[in-house]
């Protein structure tokens, strides 16, 4: 185990739910050289703007890492690199519960799971709509 301090920051926006909600306290392990795994939960500076983002590592590539928003339709537009990557959100303070954050297989099939339980819902909604 790391002697390394965690970070801890405060969530803010819609683009992490459910994951993540706005005011969740945020622990985030120092990133490490070369470990970086799709489905990692991370933090980086906005190429666009230099303001801290925290999404999750949808694909790594020779060209780099993308990262998306668990709540976002399209993966982010810019392609960074490791060195860019601040740290990886291991655990979250949600509603006084610490809840660890998954990252690698088993964050990506907690993503697959929500986005299937989403399309469910738009359904049965739409057909509720449908019914009245």
């Amino acid at each position: 185990m790391s002697s390394d301090p965690l970070e801890i920051m405060y969530y803010a926006g819609p683009s992490m739910t459910p994951a993540l909600k706005s005011g969740d306290m945020l622990f985030i392990a120092p990133q490490r050289k070369g470990r970086v795994n799709m489905g990692d939960v991370v933090v980086f500076a906005s190429p666009l703007k230099g303001e801290k983002v925290v999404h999750r590592v949808a694909s790594i590539s020779l060209r780099g890492i993308r990262t998306k928003g668990d709540n976002n339709g399209n993966v982010d537009p810019w392609v960074l690199q490791p060195a860019e990557i601040l740290g990886r959100v291991v655990c979250v303070k949600s509603r006084g519960k610490l809840i660890k954050v998954r990252g690698g297989f088993a964050g990506r099939l907690l993503i697959i799971l929500f986005w299937i339980r989403r399309r469910i819902r738009a359904a049965l909604s739409h057909l509720r709509r449908g019914v009245l």
